[in-house]
């Protein structure tokens, strides 16, 4: 069997996190982070690792948002997917489109997210 890829998800709930690892874990290897942040700083610990980014919007010290352009002047092909419970239209109209991101609003379905991240990973090889 191959190995799996990894995840990291980043989320400043701490419930949200455990969901989502719980939910992801049988076809994934997850790492977890609370904020922006710690995300970059494990993030750049494990860069050869990191398959895609699950990512909360609004989050304390360092946002989704702010995580997602920082990741991609290193890696611009990583995929970051940025869930959020808040966005307006409006907010999500002024996110830079860049093709390695995708949206997600919460609630969602952990198949909605195992969707997500099985095309952008498929994309992801791809370009390779």
């Amino acid at each position: 069997m191959a190995d799996k890829q990894t995840i990291l998800i980043v989320d400043d709930d701490p419930i949200v996190r455990v969901l989502l690892a719980d939910s992801l874990e049988e076809h994934y290897e997850v790492l977890l982070a609370g904020d922006g942040i710690d995300a970059a700083y494990l993030y750049e610990s494990t860069i050869e690792r990191i398959a895609a980014i699950v990512t909360d919007l609004e989050m304390p010290r360092l946002g989704g948002q702010s995580l997602a352009e920082w990741v991609h002047h290193i890696h611009p092909q990583l995929p970051v997917i940025i869930m959020s419970g808040s966005f307006e239209k409006q907010t999500l109209k002024d996110l830079p489109r860049r093709p390695m991101t995708s949206f997600l609003g919460k609630p969602f379905e952990a198949t909605q997210l195992e969707a997500i991240l099985d095309r952008v990973l498929d994309t992801q090889g791809q370009l390779v």
